[in-house]
């Protein structure tokens, strides 16, 4: 599902390391489950669009996290507004969740 990451909430990622600004650990008082996701996700940006596209299953493998506990951590950082979220359905069935689209800021991850 594809996730945007705020432009205000800056982050990199360099050779083997992923930097992520002090505000986001100091200031959005996350929970470990859903700031240990946060790190999961920037690690999959794309750092010249801003958007990343992690599957739910690779999302829970990283994080060492069921999925229901991805999907809890997933509206926390939605709900302090770390990222955006475009929820995509299959044309066969609406009712079916086929990719969603997390935002960080203004880009899409």
């Amino acid at each position: 599902f594809p996730v945007t990451i705020l432009p205000h909430r800056s982050f990199r990622i360099r050779g083997g390391y992923t930097v992520i600004e002090n505000v986001v650990i100091t200031d959005y008082g996350l929970d470990p489950f859903s700031g240990w996701l946060y790190a999961v996700l920037v690690q999959h940006v794309n750092q010249k669009e801003g958007v990343a596209f992690p599957g739910m299953a690779r999302l829970a493998k990283m994080a060492r996290m069921s999925k229901m506990q991805v999907i809890r951590c997933l509206a926390i950082l939605e709900e302090k507004k770390l990222i955006e979220r475009e929820h995509r359905v299959n044309e066969e069935d609406s009712a079916s969740l086929q990719e969603e689209q997390v935002t960080h800021g203004r880009h899409i991850w």
